[in-house]
Order: structure tokens, then sequence, then C-alpha cells
């Protein structure tokens, strides 16, 4: 009855149509992740093609050096958890357009060229650098691999956070990039761990009653904030551990995702983060303060996240989405 139906409305061509979406949709692989040989440069190329339910597109590109299948791998599955978290934890919709692309040298010359090349005026990246212009991670392959992982998840926060907010005040864009710089996916849980060099800064300004003006420091224009930080680690410091409290617990990270999302839908000014505090934090930022200070004496442990998949939608109810769309 259902295809007479539009046989009697002269839909004849629609229904051919859409049974041939229904089965190339049906027989659809999910895709995994190859490693390319480039035969003219005899470098490797890590590529992965687009799948919906466990990452976005993801390329590697060597610029002068070789990354091993392990390395890979764990960059890949780096990548994919940041992604997944992202959708789930901050309910972020990402473009199907996304590209991770991180372009990587293992000689420094050859990194810092590359950077004046297509960025001359960018300073004060050492080991690794976002360029939103161009939608691209620059990292500086270094012998410490611990490191050079680091150095990759840091640089993609900053490309999957920008990709929907781009102008995010820095103590939140950094402090998420300093958070997840130290995430570790070479065991089966995820783990982040807590940086303590920075944790013990924040500890001896505490201890010696020296700690910054919170209020100044939230209601820093990006443009300083990138000044100040380019003359001492204090930003990053101060950025870091506002996070790693913030992402202790689930209302800490509901409170980040209201964030983003007042931040995605507002004009950035210097007083967003209050505004964006008073708005969402339980007693407004002078409570965050008081919190936060009394949480920076405190021991810190690691954090264990949960790799969650978005929801997988059947392919029935897409396609009858489509068809529903189609007609109107």
């Amino acid at each position: 009855m259902f295809i007479s139906h539009f046989a009697h409305k002269k839909y004849p061509l629609l229904i051919i149509f859409t049974v041939l979406c229904f089965l190339k949709a049906s027989s659809a692989n999910v895709s995994h992740p190859e490693l390319l040989q480039d035969n003219k440069k005899k470098q490797y190329k890590y590529a992965v093609q687009k799948d919906t339910y466990t990452g976005p597109k993801i390329e590697i590109i060597p610029g002068d050096c070789t990354l091993d299948k392990k390395e890979n791998e764990q960059i890949v599955r780096g990548i994919n958890f940041l992604y997944n978290f992202y959708i789930t934890k901050f309910n972020y919709t990402f473009s199907p357009d996304l590209v991770v692309k991180i372009r990587v040298f293992e000689s420094y010359d050859a990194y810092k060229k590359y950077i004046k090349k297509v960025s001359p005026t960018t300073t004060g990246s050492n080991i690794g650098l976002y360029i939103h212009r161009l939608r691209e991670a620059i990292v500086w392959k270094n012998k410490d691999q611990s490191s050079f992982l680091s150095t990759v998840f840091h640089e993609t926060n900053h490309l999957l956070l920008r990709s929907t907010v781009e102008n995010c005040p820095k103590w939140l864009n950094e402090g998420l990039s300093e958070y997840f710089e130290y995430l570790d996916v070479s065991k089966e849980e995820v783990v982040i761990k807590p940086q303590p060099i920075k944790d013990n800064k924040l500890k001896k300004w505490y201890a010696d009653d020296k700690m910054p003006d919170l209020y100044a420091y939230l209601t820093t224009y990006n443009e300083d904030w990138d000044k100040e930080n380019n003359l001492s680690d204090a930003p990053r410091a101060l950025a870091w551990s506002m996070v790693y409290f913030l992402m202790q617990d689930t209302d800490g990270r509901l409170f980040i995702k209201d964030c983003l999302h007042y931040f995605s839908k507002k004009q950035i000014d210097k007083y967003a983060s209050v505004r964006a505090l008073d708005a969402y934090y339980p007693g407004k930022h002078t409570q965050f303060e008081k919190d936060w200070l009394n949480w920076v004496p405190s021991e810190k442990t690691n954090h264990i996240l949960i790799f969650e998949k978005p929801a997988h939608e059947p392919k029935v109810h897409k396609f009858f989405k489509k068809i529903i769309h189609i007609l109107g």
C-alpha cells in the first residue's frame, strides 16, 4: 500500500531514490584507521576516515619525520576521546566537515621555518601551536614521547574548542588545553594526571598569602592575557588550577558545559567570565573563589575518565527522517 500510494502520486523516481539511499546506508562499512605509505617521500601519513560514531576525520601529516604505528594509535585514541568527550559532556555539535589536522616536524628548525612561513607574526610557540586561520595544529616531535603526545592533545583541544567557540576567554581555553595535555591513553582506562609544577606554584602562593586577584584575572582581555603569558607561566598555572578544580566532579563539568554554551551565543568581553559564573555557579563568582581557594592546598589525584560514544541512531530512523524531510 505504501508503494502504490506513491505510484498514484506519480513519485516513481522518488521511490527508486529512497530505496537506493536505504540500500547504500545499510551496506555502509564502519571505517577503521589505516596506515598509508607515501612511496614518493618514503614517509607514513596516518589517515582515518570519517566515522560518525567514533571520531572526526583525522589527518596527521609528517613534515619531515616518520611516526610509528604505536604513536599513531595513541594519537588517534586520544583525539577520538577528546572529540567524544566534548559531545557527551559539553554538548558540543561539531560540523560534519571538521578535520583534526596535525602537522608534525622532527627537526626543530623545520618546525620553526614552517611556522614563520604560515604565520610570520606568531611568537611563543616553542613546541606546538594551533593556527585557527588554517584550522591546523603544528607540533614539534621532540625526543620525549610523552611530551610530544601532551603537545598533540593540548593543541587538539584548542582546535576542537575553537571550532564552536572561536573567542573563548583565555583562562578556559588554555585551562582546558593544559588539563587535557596530561591525557594518558596508554592503558585501558583514560587518565588525566595533575601537573605538579603548577600545583606546587599555586600552593606556595596560597601558603605565602600571595594569591593573585581572581576577579582581575577573570576580567583580563585575551590580548593582555597573552602578553602576560609571554612574560611568565602564572596565567597558565591559574587556568590549569581552576579547570582541574572544576573537572573533578559532575557539577564542575556541567558548569564548564554551560560556560561554553554561553560563550558560543554571546559577544565576548572582559566581563563574560564573571557573568557566566554569576549565572551558572551556585553562589556566583564570589563563592567560586572561596571554593577554589579552599581546594588549592589539597592533594591532587588522577581523574579517571570514561570513554563514551555518542548515542547511535538506528539507520532505519535516519532513513525515514530523510523521507519526511524530502516530502516536507
